[in-house]
């Protein structure tokens, strides 16, 4: 029987209560913790955790961006990823608020901190797309937008009117236009904070629950998105 290897990049950011989540769930899985290219070798999915997403990608990038690269070619080439907030950042295709590289591995934008700052932090409830509620950390957490009929008003304006966001309405509507399919798979507040890429092997969520004892999106994310 195949063991499963999961890796986590593990540069910086929330690292052990993802292994832990992971091992209450299968205690024969193989845990990698990624920080250099070699340990994305034979991996079967990899996690890309909350944490500060352009200190992430400041260390991805380092000796001449080598590593940034291969996790990116590993995504492309069929790696089954999960970014958490600021991993969802560095999954995104396209950044703003500010603007910064991403590995562009799922069909999204992400707003960074739109939820505001560590200070505005706050617990909520997600809905997950098979009717299930869980709760859920928001810290300093992106808007994640999709070009999903259903949800496609950006709710932007009021953030941008408060005079604090360098962002440009038109620019994100129109990259929002030329957006690939994704679906959603969680809501908070009618709004969507969960994708899943149209290959099936991407997830993105701006929430955390690796910090709840729930392990659902784990299970999830093992199950529906690496698979067996």
């Amino acid at each position: 029987m195949h063991k499963r290897r999961i890796g986590i990049l593990a540069l910086q950011g929330c690292i052990e209560q993802h292994l832990e989540r992971l091992r209450e769930i299968d205690a024969g899985l193989e845990l990698i913790k990624v920080r250099e290219s070699k340990d994305l070798l034979g991996l079967d999915g990899i996690i890309l955790p909350g944490g500060e997403s352009s200190t992430m990608l400041k260390l991805l990038k380092l000796r001449k961006g080598r590593f940034f690269r291969d996790l990116q070619a590993a995504i492309a080439g069929g790696l089954a990823a999960w970014g958490i907030c600021a991993g969802s950042i560095l999954l995104a295709r396209q950044v703003f608020a500010p603007k910064q590289d991403s590995l562009g591995a799922i069909e999204l934008l992400a707003v960074r901190n739109y939820y505001g700052s560590q200070l505005d932090s706050f617990k909520g409830e997600v809905r997950l797309f098979d009717g299930t509620d869980i709760p859920a950390d928001f810290i300093r957490a992106p808007l994640l937008l999709g070009n999903d009929p259903e949800h496609r008003g950006v709710p932007l304006s009021t953030k941008s009117s408060e005079g604090n966001w360098n962002i440009d309405l038109d620019e994100v509507s129109s990259a929002i236009s030329e957006l690939g399919k994704t679906t959603v798979i969680a809501i908070c507040d009618e709004q969507p904070v969960g994708y899943l890429s149209a290959s099936g092997r991407v997830l993105a969520t701006a929430f955390h629950t690796e910090l709840t004892p729930n392990s659902v999106m784990h299970r999830f994310f093992l199950n529906q998105v690496v698979g067996s």
